[in-house]
This record gives C-alpha cells, structure tokens and sequence, in this order.
C-alpha cells in the first residue's frame, strides 16, 4: 500500500487477533545494516554516511533523483530480500 493507506493500523490490527506479520519496512533497514550494503552506500555514495551510519534522508534524496541511482541501490536490496523474508519467516515456525 501506498504512503498513509493504513498499513500500520491493519498490521496492529493482525497482531491483536494473535496473527504473524511481517514488516517490510523493517526488513529492508535490516538490509540496510548488512556488512555489503554498507560497504556499497560508502563507496558509491559517501556523502549519505555520517559516523558510520547511512543518512536515509540523503540517501532518499539521491535515490528520488536519479534514476541510475534508484536501481542500483533498489538492485541491491533486492539481492537480500528473500534470504530475509526467508529468515523472518522461518521465526513463525520457531518462534522464540
């Protein structure tokens, strides 16, 4: 859904009725935090890192603005995503 379409209120909404749920959002900043990835927003973008850490307003500021940009950090994500999911879902058969 898109931004304000009530993502979050229908997820609390699972989560009270005792149903398993996965973020996406969260699950790309877990991305996010991976060794690679890092590596790659250091190296092709180091003015989006301050202190280590990404800067995601410049970072989104990049990426809405060039299209080349977009892709290669939307191709890179894409990499992790379902080994992610993938890991998050193996929690509802273990959870702990």
């Amino acid at each position: 859904g898109g931004i304000a379409s009530g993502k979050t209120t229908v997820g609390q909404m699972l989560i009270d009725q005792g149903l398993p749920l996965v973020n996406a959002d969260l699950l790309v900043k877990k991305i996010y935090q991976c060794s690679d990835v890092k590596a790659f927003i250091q190296k092709e973008f180091p003015e989006v890192i301050s202190n280590g850490e990404i800067q995601f307003p410049l970072l989104r500021q990049k990426v809405f603005l060039n299209r080349e940009v977009k892709a290669q950090v939307e191709g890179l994500i894409y990499q992790h995503l379902f080994s992610t999911f993938q890991e998050e879902f193996e929690k509802f058969k273990d959870p702990k």
